[in-house]
C-alpha cells in the first residue's frame, strides 16, 4: 500500500469534500473520515478475507478521491495535476480491477461511481459511460431502487438512498 505524504493527502481529501462530495454526496463522510484516519495508525493486517476485501475497496475508493481532487484542484500546475491524478487512478485499478468485483455491495457501487466521476472529469468519455452503467446494474442487483424488504437502521436506509439518488441517478442526469 502506497500512501502520499499525509499533509498532501489531507489537503486533497478536504478539497474533494468541499468541491465534489458537496455535489455528489453518495459517501457517508463520517465513516469515510474514520477509515481514513485509521489508515495512518499502525494496525495489524486483517485476518479474514472479507475484511481484507473491504480494506482494498476503501483504498481503491480513496485513490479515486485523491485522483479527482488532483485533477480538479487548480492550486496545482496542470502537468502536476494530471500526473498525480493518473497515478492515483492507476493505483485504484491495481487494487481492484473491474474483473475482481464479483461481489455486490454499496462500497462497490460507490467505487464505480467515483471512477465514473474521474473519467468524466479526465475527459475520457469513451470509458466514462461504462462505469455509471455498471454502478446502476450493481445497485439494481442490490435492490437500491426499491424499498428495502427488511427493516434497516437509519444509516443503512440513508446510504441506500444516497447511493441510488445522489450517485446513480444524479450521474445519469448529468449525462454520463
Amino acid at each position: 500500500m502506497i500512501l502520499p505524504p499525509r499533509p498532501f493527502a489531507d489537503e486533497l481529501v478536504r478539497w474533494y469534500r468541499r468541491r465534489i462530495h458537496s455535489v455528489f454526496p453518495f459517501l457517508h463522510w463520517p465513516s469515510f473520515e474514520s477509515k481514513y484516519r485509521s489508515l495512518w495508525e499502525q494496525k495489524a493486517p486483517p485476518v479474514d478475507r472479507q475484511q481484507a476485501f473491504e480494506d482494498l475497496l476503501f483504498l481503491a475508493s480513496l485513490n479515486m478521491i485523491l485522483a479527482q481532487a488532483c485533477l480538479r484542484n487548480e492550486a496545482m500546475p496542470l502537468p502536476q495535476r494530471q500526473y498525480h491524478a493518473g497515478e492515483f487512478y492507476k493505483r485504484s485499478l491495481r487494487l481492484i480491477s473491474a474483473e475482481a468485483l464479483d461481489t455486490a455491495s454499496i462500497p462497490v457501487v460507490q467505487l464505480l461511481l467515483l471512477r465514473a466521476l474521474y473519467l468524466y472529469f479526465a475527459g475520457r468519455a469513451d470509458r466514462c459511460w461504462l462505469m455509471p452503467g455498471a454502478a446502476v446494474r450493481v445497485a439494481i442487483g442490490l435492490g437500491l431502487h426499491l424499498a428495502p424488504r427488511r427493516p434497516l437502521n437509519q444509516l443503512d436506509r440513508e446510504m441506500r438512498r444516497r447511493v441510488w439518488y445522489a450517485g446513480c441517478l444524479s450521474l445519469d442526469q448529468y449525462g454520463f
